[in-house]
């Protein structure tokens, strides 16, 4: 059972940190490699979906999120179509917010989706923050970036994928899972966070079961960190 009281009375307040932790991740992409920044704006956003009693309560979390997200994130539309599209400026502005509102049904359904699974009887509240929010918001984005022709700018994978100094340690993944392996352990990391989290969760686990969160999270960011330096790949022949 969620609790009722804190954030989930809330839902003006719940908006307002979702698109801000929306927002926030865009830093975490190319040029800036703020790539903790990338968890931390998901484990702001699941910490608020279970906390969200009703899919529709869900839906509108997801949307703001999305919200904040795509308008931080996505501003070259507007320069493509009003700079060298010549499209005038208010007309620019509207045509790339509603195109923002459109993509940000995508995290908006993957809020209802995990609400209408976790709701099933055989799905226990920590099975549903575990296993099902990860995967509704995997899924949401693999489709986002297909349906339609697809649109998978700011996939959250790539987010991770910095070369040199800066890498994440989930990037060593990247010849094994692709972007979407990432996208989902990055995913499946903000969850166990949340869970470890006392004031973000608000699922009771066990001591035993807090120990083998904890593990599987070390284990996912210590093979993350030797895979990185795995050699791939040589050189064959000379440049």
């Amino acid at each position: 059972m969620t609790s009722r009281t804190g954030l989930a009375q809330h839902l003006p307040v719940q908006l307002l940190l979702a698109a801000i932790a929306g927002a926030a991740a865009v830093p975490a992409f190319a040029p800036h490699y703020l790539w903790p920044l990338a968890l931390l704006s998901l484990g702001v956003l699941f910490a608020l979906w279970q906390r969200s009693l009703t899919a529709s309560r869900a839906f509108a979390i997801g949307f703001a999120w999305g919200l904040g997200l795509f308008i931080a994130g996505v501003t070259w539309i507007y320069v493509s179509l009003h700079v060298y599209g010549n499209m005038p400026a208010p007309l620019a502005a509207l045509a790339t917010f509603l195109f923002c509102c459109y993509l940000s049904l995508y995290p908006a359904m993957a809020g209802v989706l995990y609400r209408k699974l976790a709701a099933m009887p055989s799905i226990s509240a920590s099975l549903g923050l575990l296993l099902v929010m990860p995967a509704s918001f995997i899924t949401l984005e693999y489709l986002r970036g297909w349906l339609l022709s697809g649109f998978p700018w700011l996939t959250f994978g790539y987010s991770q994928t910095p070369g040199g100094m800066l890498a994440a340690p989930l990037s060593g993944f990247a010849p094994l899972l692709g972007v979407h392996g990432i996208s989902w352990l990055l995913a499946l990391t903000a969850a166990i966070a949340v869970l470890l989290v006392r004031p973000l969760s608000a699922v009771t686990i066990s001591r035993r079961g807090r120990s083998v969160a904890m593990a599987a999270l070390a284990l996912i960011w210590t093979a993350g960190h030797f895979l990185h330096h795995a050699p791939w790949s040589e050189p064959a022949g000379q440049p």
